[in-house]
């Protein structure tokens, strides 16, 4: 309780404290000569010319990269990306399919009752867009983990 009283004290002076600031920035550009227009428009200018040097070196760099790659090159990581792919989807597929949701432990018949996941289980169900459910067995140890597709719910 005490450190929040504390917190919202110094929250306060750091407001205050910018409201200072603030008029003082104000009386500054009333008292001073400074032409913000003109400043302002010589740093877009300057920006402007950066991004466009920007954009002439990015289009420089890529069509000296394709310059650079062959057509067969092309193909070769436009297969393996495909095969890549429709692997995850068999993993996918296969944890959902042989996933058994059991009752009862397999080996001495106890009870299985859920567990947290771990990290990388979360990542793995998160990465290939299912859900997963672990339980283990009380007695023995016994781990099972599922997989289900998510269910859409709108």
């Amino acid at each position: 309780m005490k450190a929040d009283k504390q917190q919202a004290s110094r929250l306060s002076y750091g407001i205050e404290i910018f409201i200072v600031l603030m008029s003082m920035t104000g009386v500054y550009f009333i008292i001073s000569d400074l032409d913000l227009g003109h400043m302002t428009r010589q740093a877009s200018l300057v920006v402007m010319d950066s991004m466009v040097e920007l954009k002439k070196a990015i289009i420089h760099s890529f069509i000296n990269l394709a310059g650079q790659v062959r057509l067969s090159d092309m193909v070769g990581v436009i297969l393996i990306a495909f095969t890549v792919l429709l692997a995850l989807i068999r993993l996918r597929d296969r944890l959902v399919r042989y996933g058994e949701a059991l009752d009862y432990c397999p080996k001495c018949g106890t009870h299985m009752a859920r567990r947290s996941r771990s990290l990388g289980q979360r990542i793995i169900a998160r990465g290939l867009g299912l859900t997963s459910t672990a339980f283990s067995c009380l007695d023995c140890n016994y781990k099972n983990l599922i997989f289900r597709y998510k269910i859409q719910t709108k």
